[in-house]
């Protein structure tokens, strides 16, 4: 029901959804292309209610609308290139910075290029899923505490630079922004 009010509210009602949730502890939620949302149980019972059940959906529609994967596709593509064009033309180096340069370029471009990129796609899908929960009916400010709460709890371990995700402590804060800009309740 929920996801359907956040799909409504998305214009894609048109193209075919499915909805799965899967037997797993673990707090989660994901989309794949296609229009298949992926809910674990986990989630299903950390959401206290059905605005911040909204607020994970909302988030992973929102990847749909801003063509997320297609995106993230052609930077990895990029990136292998990149990378495969500084290892051929460091691979009869003999020591050295060039050396180094081939044998470090994958995992460079990884951490400063699409890290970060990916990061960018998860505030936007924020913001973007934000706007979906309003305009279906659903309170943006209390959808905001499903990621109050996850920061509470203590999240990952994983230093911002090395993760494919902002903290919940970062979210928050460009949401509760967000929220104050848009004038929403």
């Amino acid at each position: 029901r929920v996801a359907s009010q956040i799909v409504g509210a998305s214009g894609l009602a048109g193209q075919a959804w499915e909805y799965a949730v899967f037997e797993d502890a673990s707090v989660n939620a994901f989309v794949l292309p296609g229009g298949k949302v992926g809910v674990t149980t986990g989630m299903m019972a950390f959401a206290a209610n059905d605005d911040e059940l909204a607020a994970v959906l909302g988030h992973e529609v929102a990847h749909v609308m801003a063509n997320h994967a297609a995106e993230r596709y052609s930077q990895s593509a990029l990136a292998q290139v990149g990378a495969g064009l500084v290892g051929a033309a460091t691979q009869n180096a003999e020591g050295g910075l060039a050396q180094s340069l081939g044998r470090y370029a994958g995992p460079a471009l990884q951490v400063a290029v699409l890290m970060p990129y990916s990061r960018q796609h998860e505030l936007e899908a924020d913001r973007i899923g934000l706007d979906l929960m309003v305009r279906a009916g659903f309170s943006a400010r209390r959808g905001v505490e499903l990621w109050r709460r996850m920061a509470a709890r203590g999240g990952s371990n994983t230093p911002a630079i090395l993760s494919t995700h902002p903290s919940d402590a970062a979210r928050v804060q460009q949401l509760d922004a967000y929220i104050a800009a848009r004038g929403y309740s």
